[in-house]
């Protein structure tokens, strides 16, 4: 007796799951699995170890690869997320959003010029991202080069004219470079977009005074100390409005809350010296720049033991360096 066509194809079905359920899975799939559980993993330490080890059964899984750095990135795990970017390179994708990362990674761990090549890598491969001009100018910035931060502030500015934050360090690298009238003029813009922006608003502040335009950067700061009346910024920016404009009382004031602060700022000192100086209270701006003098001497006791950690560290492992080299023995 035939059997229905129905009953052998249930029979093949259950053979071919009975089959499947027996044969191991292949690396390739085991990874993905590992993959699959790292982006559900809100706990960062578990998801690098999940990604590491889908790496470790496929080390050609690229998203893997690429979300790993990611990850290293949020620990602050600079050395290693470039690790995994290079290889994302190496296994094949060259994308804007690769190289950016890459920039982002290189400038957290102070790799400047590396960072200015993989930001511009990642422009030539978008030109039409506002954030690759502006970190590119942040990187300049710390290398102080202001004429090339200023660039391009204004490339990311040219293609989101919202960029309050691109106006702010526009600004402030006018400042750098003496030009208060255009940062002036860059921190009112981010100001129009964003009033509540503090660093801003004492940017525009410090500009002012810089400037010789005491009331108006007074008016500024008072203005930005009532949304933030304990930040020991804006009270020694105002201080100095007022030492500007020879209130002596009330920039002393400005500097005391300052220094009640628990701030070792020696500039605060160094500028109540002088408030106390123009009111003729020399024995209480000697005792000021006393105190300047023993900041200094307290930073320099913690400074030069670690200085001299550091470069006994940098001589062990260049001479390290040097003698596997003569040797030709992996270290």
């Amino acid at each position: 007796m035939n059997k229905p066509p129905y009953v052998w194809i249930i029979a093949i079905l259950v053979v071919e799951v009975l089959i499947s359920g027996c044969t191991p899975e292949t690396p390739e799939k085991e990874a993905l699995k590992y993959h699959r559980k790292a982006c559900h993993s809100a706990n960062p330490i578990v998801k690098i170890a999940l990604l590491e080890r889908a790496i470790e059964l496929d080390p050609e899984l690229i998203d893997a690869h690429f979300d790993l750095a990611e990850a290293y990135y949020s620990e602050a795990m600079y050395e290693e997320a470039i690790t995994e970017l290079r290889r994302v390179i190496e296994l094949g994708r060259e994308d804007a959003t690769t190289y950016y990362n890459l920039g982002l990674n290189y400038y957290d761990d102070d790799q400047y010029d590396k960072a200015i090549e993989a930001y511009e890598k990642s422009i030539s491969l978008n030109p039409n991202d506002a954030d690759a001009y502006y970190n590119l100018g942040l990187v300049y910035i710390s290398k102080k080069e202001w004429d090339n931060a200023i660039t391009e502030f204004k490339k990311a500015l040219q293609i989101n004219p919202k960029d309050v934050k691109a106006y702010h360090n526009l600004g402030l690298t006018y400042i750098k470079k003496g030009l208060l009238d255009e940062a002036i003029s860059e921190y009112t813009k981010a100001l129009q977009i964003k009033k509540t922006m503090i660093d801003t608003s004492v940017g525009l502040g410090v500009a002012y005074g810089k400037k010789g335009e005491y009331v108006w950067a007074m008016s500024r700061l008072k203005k930005t100390l009532k949304a933030d009346p304990d930040n020991p910024r804006i009270q020694y920016n105002l201080g100095m409005a007022y030492l500007g404009m020879e209130k002596y009382n009330k920039a002393i004031r400005e500097f005391k809350k300052v220094e009640r602060s628990g701030s070792d700022d020696i500039n605060v000192y160094i500028s109540m010296a002088e408030a106390y100086t123009h009111k003729g209270r020399y024995d209480m701006a000697i005792k000021k720049l006393e105190e300047a003098l023993e900041i200094i001497k307290s930073m320099q006791e913690v400074i030069h033991p670690n200085l001299e950690m550091a470069r006994s560290a940098a001589t062990f492992t260049t001479t390290r360096k040097e003698a596997v080299e003569d040797t030709g023995v992996s270290p």
